[in-house]
């Protein structure tokens, strides 16, 4: 069976995680790859050795071959994009300063 296309590596300094998954998402279907295993290992055999140090590195002791596709992309997730700190928020916004004119 011939694939079409090509995922590269995640770089953080490149592209963000959403985007890459997004891109990922849509070379799943693209290839008819519905099966969540294969979707899984190709998640972790494209995304890069810096990648996947870090991914192991939140999910230990467990392995990430361990978890599931959607747990993986979840984890890395709320690492690489996390949600903002409300009490930081409203400094920021109470902080505000008005210039003149």
């Amino acid at each position: 069976m011939a694939l079409f296309g090509k995922i590269d590596t995640f770089h953080g300094d490149k592209e963000q995680w959403t985007q890459y998954i997004e891109r990922l998402t849509h070379y799943f279907v693209v290839n008819d790859i519905k099966d969540e295993e294969k979707q899984k290992s190709i998640l972790l055999s494209v995304i890069g050795s810096e990648s996947y140090k870090l991914l192991r590195n939140l999910l230990s002791p467990v392995k990430p071959g361990e978890k599931k596709f959607k747990e993986l992309v979840e984890v890395m997730a709320r690492h690489l994009n996390p949600t903002p700190s409300e009490i930081v928020q409203q400094f920021k916004f109470n902080s505000r300063v008005r210039k003149t004119g």
